[in-house]
């Protein structure tokens, strides 16, 4: 069951992460236009919490070469600057109900493909 379950998680994930990645491409200031914060977006293998539950993650790999965080990157693009110093330009919110729409069809899909398999 928990090979189902992994690949079922794996299928929905794997949906998020090229619309993200499209999305952070388009938002992306010119002091970051290097590429490193698109590219150190992906997602997790499935793995099994202390209590034994299986998860994934889409998120960034850390750290930067030059010592940032690409999470408080993306952060701050997502919400703005302390102060309104930088204006906020979002990524993930105009397309969050999007992602979830094809995350679940995929998880769908992939959990009745191995329902069927089994």
């Amino acid at each position: 069951m928990d090979d189902i379950v992994s690949k079922t998680l794996d299928a929905g994930a794997e949906t998020c992460v090229e619309p993200m990645r499209d999305s952070l491409r388009n938002r992306v200031s010119a002091e970051h236009k290097d590429g490193e914060l698109v590219s150190a977006l992906g997602k997790t293998t499935v793995k099994k919490n202390s209590k034994g539950n299986l998860n994934v993650k889409v998120g960034f790999n850390e750290p930067r070469s030059d010592g940032n965080v690409n999470a408080k990157i993306a952060n701050v693009l997502e919400h703005g600057g302390r102060g309104g110093r930088q204006p906020a330009r979002p990524w993930l919110k105009p397309i969050r109900k999007q992602l979830e729409e094809n995350a679940k069809r995929a998880m769908e899909a992939e959990f009745s493909r191995e329902v069927r398999q089994a």
